[in-house]
């Protein structure tokens, strides 16, 4: 396969960082890989009750609970793509495919229930976000010959979509086509979804670059 890296080393990956301490490597990137799946499928399934579980003292809107979802869905296509490419042996990039189904199938039911028309932005967004991610993730699974390419767009188109989210998300949402005010929680959350979708596009990017983990 044209691939650039093929499935991680576990071992080589957390040495880089300085090792694991004490810990057993595997054990220890298998506990991260769960946990950070397990808090994507609360955060995606109950974000009410993942409001509530940080302490936070105000409710959680239509908006913050549309933002919620998608920052969980952002996990567990961290957490699946991870545990594809740590475990099954299968190459980074069509891991990230793998994991890329997650926000498939979150961009999917806001479409179906009409969630950013309901919650005051406009509901377009949804569509392209489908497209685009659908596209992504077909080229990664299919290791299409042009793969690599889109890995390198993909990742930088999530950067800039993400960034505003993450250093400006009231203007972010302005230009979403939110009307009026948007709620505390509302803004919180547009960052949290910014600073995750930042950091895929990283990881997308720096994997369709070469980048030996």
């Amino acid at each position: 396969t044209f691939l650039p890296t093929g499935a991680v080393n576990v071992d080589k990956s957390l040495a880089i960082r300085g090792g694991a301490g004490p810990l057993d490597v595997n054990l220890t990137a298998k506990a991260a890989t769960g946990l950070f799946g397990l808090q994507g499928i609360f955060n995606y399934l109950a974000p009410e009750k993942n409001h509530d579980a940080y302490g936070f003292k105000d409710s959680a809107d239509g908006l913050a609970i549309m933002m919620s979802t998608g920052v969980g869905s952002t996990f567990l296509t961290f957490a699946v793509a991870s545990y594809f490419s740590l475990f099954q042996d299968m190459p980074a990039l069509k891991a990230c495919g793998a994991g890329l189904v997650a926000w498939c199938v979150e961009n999917l039911r806001c479409i179906l229930n009409d969630s950013a028309s309901k919650n005051g932005v406009a509901g377009g967004g949804q569509v392209l976000n489908l497209a685009i991610n659908s596209f992504a993730a077909f080229a990664f699974l299919s290791e299409a010959s042009y793969a690599e390419t889109v890995g390198k767009v993909f990742g930088a188109w999530l950067i800039v979509a993400c960034l505003q989210a993450r250093l400006a998300p009231t203007a972010c949402l302005k230009a979403w086509g939110l009307d009026g005010d948007a709620s505390e929680s509302a803004i919180r959350y547009t960052k949290t979804f910014g600073q995750s979708g930042v950091a895929l596009g990283i990881f997308i990017a720096s994997i369709a670059n070469g980048t030996e983990l």
